[in-house]
């Protein structure tokens, strides 16, 4: 019993030896500045598309084109049969003729005094309603020439040869292959930082590079999304292009002092605090807030940190802030 209280007694007086602080690999990092953009999403549309309706009833004498096939500003695309208009035509070009030679014929008898002035301001009437009849039939004639607004390509071709057509009847499209817009979603808090003018990239189909000027910011959200239409004119040699192609569109919004990250030297402090750990001129712990800002490739940018620091990349995990670490540049 005595030898267990003096051995006892001995290892109370022993002094107690600290524990070796952990070691920690740390990386020194410097901050760098960063562009900073929106990413948004969504497809190619022609810069023009136009739907070709009829502006007056008839039958298709004539089709001119077929689906796919481009054609000129101008192009005669559909002729309806127009006896009936022509007629009208020639009967008011008659009247028009007719109502001319009576002016004349009264102008010639008031010049004469031999009819009161108003025989020719009657017979001058009786001209312009003629020529408005006149100019109304041609119209009606010129409606059945349906011609092409713009150049560009067929598209939704509805009707054929023979066809029996009401006024306004959408038969085709046409799209104006002079020109492609990526039309995409963004987010209302990032509308804040668009201007128009902006160049940006835009990546069609994911496979090919185009260049890109922000076109026009829409005025209203979408009420389910809470995103607003975007348009970017597209730039360069646009052969190939079609539209409902995917678009994602890369805008810059400024430019931001970051440093560029793994994700896996990201931690959440007791707060909830997203930050970064490091090591101070007293290899202590040190935890600094952060924001992600833009991800990339195996990392992402954060900002807030100091401009340089030493990075703790091996270890962070195990220590806690504000504790004596051995910090060390070769992996652990």
């Amino acid at each position: 019993m005595k030898s267990f209280v003096l051995a006892l007694t001995v290892l109370v007086s022993l002094p107690l030896v600290a524990a070796e602080p952990m070691r920690v690999q740390v990386e020194a990092i410097t901050a760098q500045p960063t562009a900073l953009s929106t990413v948004a999403f969504g497809e190619l549309e022609a810069s023009r598309s136009v739907t070709i309706a009829t502006q007056t009833a008839g039958t298709v004498s004539k089709l001119l084109v077929s689906e796919g096939q481009v054609v000129k500003a101008g192009d005669l695309l559909v002729s309806l049969a127009n006896n009936d208009r022509a007629a009208r035509l020639t009967q008011a070009n008659v009247a028009l003729s007719s109502a001319r030679a009576d002016y004349q014929r009264a102008a010639a008898l008031v010049e004469r005094q031999l009819q009161p002035r108003a025989v020719l301001d009657n017979a001058l009437s009786a001209v312009r309603a003629a020529e408005a009849a006149r100019d109304s039939a041609q119209v009606e004639q010129d409606r059945a020439d349906i011609r092409a607004p713009f150049a560009g390509r067929v598209e939704g071709l509805t009707i054929e040869q023979g066809s029996a057509l009401g006024n306004n009847t959408a038969i085709m499209s046409l799209v104006d292959q002079g020109g492609f817009k990526a039309v995409v979603d963004v987010p209302q808090q990032a509308v804040f930082d668009l201007t128009v003018g902006t160049e940006v990239s835009v990546m069609v189909a994911g496979v090919r590079q185009y260049s890109g000027v922000l076109a026009l910011i829409g005025q209203r959200a979408n009420p389910q999304t809470r995103t607003f239409d975007v348009e970017v004119a597209i730039q360069g040699d646009l052969n190939g292009l079609r539209e409902g192609m995917t678009a994602r569109v890369d805008i810059p919004t400024g430019q931001a002092t970051t440093h560029f990250v793994s994700p896996a030297s990201l931690f959440l402090d007791s707060a909830g605090q997203l930050g970064l750990k490091a090591v101070d001129g007293n290899n202590r712990v040190t935890f600094y807030p952060v924001e992600v800002v833009k991800a990339e490739g195996q990392g992402v940018y954060v900002a807030g940190a100091p401009a340089a620091l030493d990075l703790i990349t091996v270890g962070g995990g195990f220590v806690a802030t504000g504790v004596e670490v051995v910090p060390v540049s070769d992996a652990l």
